[in-house]
């Protein structure tokens, strides 16, 4: 299990302040830093670029500060049962500056382990075993995809998705969102497959389901409310697609979750 020790989010450092530890400390620690910074390793001082990562493990040393502007950075600290066989495994560069192309996502990552922190449940210590993994999982994934990640489209991409996810009965067609981009049909298939691993197509169906599954759990509406709630002209096509992702039809899943 992964142990929280502490975990900070925007925390704002002084222009030209040091932190200074040749023994490092008695943790590991992921840090964001969302400006540039100078920071030693390997011997020397290098500089960071603005959104850049490093992954401390426990002693090793630490020196990192920024001259010119005052800085900020998310971070957590925290130990457990070799976290370093994890980040070797999933090949995360430990006290090496690396760069990380959706910083947005592990600052999300560091926000949901800080707010779980705060809760002190019953079950606390075990969710945020998960969470540190996920977001360990989250650092090697973003790392891998790198050059994804990287593609200018990206961040406009994951826009456009969030506002497909958000409207399932809009008719959203890949050619209006290519057009939307500027960009020819072909690629915006291509890319939409890169990043995402699924087509236009298919994110629209298992969204629209998904939202089904929601009505026909909450609310008394009839299936032809419901197939048209999700964006469905005919009912029929709807129960199709319903009982092809779920295996049962959309009455017998209200019956069976009831």
């Amino acid at each position: 299990m992964l142990h929280l020790l502490h975990w900070i989010s925007d925390y704002k450092h002084p222009r030209g302040y040091r932190i200074d530890r040749p023994r490092g400390n008695d943790m590991y620690t992921l840090l964001l830093f969302k400006q540039p910074v100078d920071i030693w390793q390997n011997g020397r001082m290098v500089r960071a670029k603005e959104y850049s990562c490093i992954l401390y493990e426990k002693w090793a040393p630490q020196l990192y500060y920024n001259n010119s502007i005052d800085y900020y950075h998310d971070g957590v600290f925290f130990d457990g049962e070799n976290p370093r066989g994890l980040l070797e495994e999933l090949g995360i560069p430990i006290n090496t500056v690396f760069e990380v192309q959706n910083p947005k996502a592990i600052s999300n990552a560091i926000q949901e382990i800080g707010l779980e922190a705060m809760l002190k449940e019953t079950f606390t210590e075990q969710i945020l075993d998960l969470q540190l993994r996920t977001l360990i999982y989250k650092v090697a994934d973003i790392l891998r995809h790198g050059e994804s990640y990287a593609n200018s489209y990206y961040n406009r991409f994951q826009q456009l998705r969030n506002e497909v996810f958000r409207d399932s009965q809009h008719p959203w067609s890949a050619q209006e969102l290519a057009d939307e981009l500027h960009i020819s049909l072909s690629r915006f298939q291509h890319l939409y497959k890169e990043f995402f691993g699924t087509t236009l197509t298919q994110d629209m169906i298992q969204n629209r389901i998904e939202y089904a599954k929601y009505m026909l759990r909450s609310t008394d509406a009839p299936i032809s409310a419901v197939s048209a709630g999700c964006g469905y002209n005919n009912s029929e096509h709807f129960m199709r697609q319903f009982r092809a992702l779920t295996g049962v039809t959309p009455g017998t899943y209200r019956r069976e979750y009831r």
